[in-house]
């Protein structure tokens, strides 16, 4: 009995044995192709998020480190890299190898660059890499802290991508007068092609300056084209674009800029209708929550990546940040209302109402021209 007992044990020890040895040499294996693909890795820039990890329990895996999986991360959020102006003045091409680690989350905790051409490129490309959102990696049933190897590629045939197994993404380089060095962000929706984020220009198409109007009684007054920033805070601005007056919006000198267009109720409903009338998957991720029976946070699988932004009313008051999404259409509900887009941030109904008063402040989100 005992020599069988013996004769078991050694054979799950054996199996054992067999198995580890199996992952050390499939890790051998992915490190060794993964540097010979990059011929010769040097790890040029690194920038971390603040206490990324305090924020996943300190358990973070080398950037060489083999973690078996069962399911890998796919992109939800991508933000290609701003093309540098030095590069494009100088006709320089190329690209750079960005390791990103993904959290349980699904947002990257830190970017590494693995390989570049060119250092001009390493900032934009670590800029991009910090502000992509997956899916996370997913091993026995619960997520897990993986890298992500993602190349950029930065080539001036009027567009940047960034690509992996599982990313293929596109920048277009529209134009505006005022901006020559402007690009927009898009999705295609169905068989429209939107920005993925809110306006925030200052000129009109043809270059002529918006006033940004601080004042109360100003804003309130006008019956011209006007803009501002959510309390008059540059930071806002920053995250959720402009808040712009009907009269900038419908003047005749364009707000959108050369090959878009400020949509039509039409339009937007259009747009419901591609994403079957949920609105969560219109909003961005982290916008937007779930709460008891209340279902409102988003999903962006549309890729649309609606923010939040609130308004300044027509009282000439800012409100409901964080709370309410408003955007302008270019379509009349009558002398002094205007259709705009409304969403709010705990449930996941898209609607179209006709009570935008013309001196209010909403976001603007542009569709490309047919």
């Amino acid at each position: 009995m005992l020599n069988k007992l013996t004769s078991i044990l050694n054979k799950m020890l054996i199996k054992k044995a067999i198995k580890m040895i199996k992952i050390i040499l499939i890790t051998a294996l992915v490190i060794m192709v993964e540097t010979v693909s990059l011929r010769g890795s040097e790890i040029f820039y690194q920038r971390d998020t603040s206490n990324a990890g305090a924020q996943e329990g300190n358990d973070l895996p080398e950037i060489n480190a083999f973690v078996p999986v069962d399911k890998q991360p796919e992109v939800v959020v991508q933000v290609p890299p701003v093309y540098p102006k030095t590069a494009k003045r100088k006709g320089i091409e190329g690209s750079v190898y960005v390791k990103m680690l993904v959290g349980k989350n699904g947002k990257v905790l830190k970017a590494v660059i693995i390989q570049t051409d060119n250092e001009v490129f390493n900032q934009p490309s670590i800029d991009a890499a910090l502000q992509f959102v997956f899916t996370p990696a997913i091993a026995y049933k619960k997520p897990v802290i993986v890298w992500v190897l993602v190349p950029f590629k930065f080539k001036l045939n009027r567009h940047v991508t960034a690509q992996n197994n599982n990313i293929s993404i596109r920048q277009d380089n529209e134009k505006s007068t005022q901006q020559v060095d402007s690009t927009y962000k898009t999705v295609k929706i169905g068989e429209q092609i939107w920005m993925t984020e809110n306006l925030n220009v200052d000129h009109y198409r043809n270059g002529d300056p918006i006033p940004e109007v601080q004042n109360s009684i100003q804003w309130l007054n006008l019956k011209t084209g006007a803009w501002c920033y959510y309390k008059n805070d540059s930071v806002n601005g920053e995250i959720y674009g402009k808040l712009y007056n009907w009269y900038a919006v419908n003047g005749p000198r364009g707000l959108a800029p050369e090959g878009w267009h400020v949509p039509t109720k039409t339009e937007f409903q259009t747009l419901i209708k591609n994403v079957n009338k949920d609105g969560n998957a219109l909003k961005a991720i982290g916008q937007g929550q779930n709460f008891a029976q209340y279902k409102g946070a988003g999903t962006n699988t549309s890729g649309f990546s609606a923010m939040f932004a609130g308004c300044r009313s027509s009282s000439d008051y800012f409100d409901n940040l964080d709370y309410f999404i408003f955007l302008w259409s270019s379509t009349c509900y009558r002398t002094s209302d205007v259709y705009i887009l409304e969403m709010f941030n705990m449930d996941s109904d898209i609607s179209i109402k006709n009570y935008g008063v013309k001196n209010s402040g909403y976001s603007v989100r542009c569709l490309r021209d047919y």
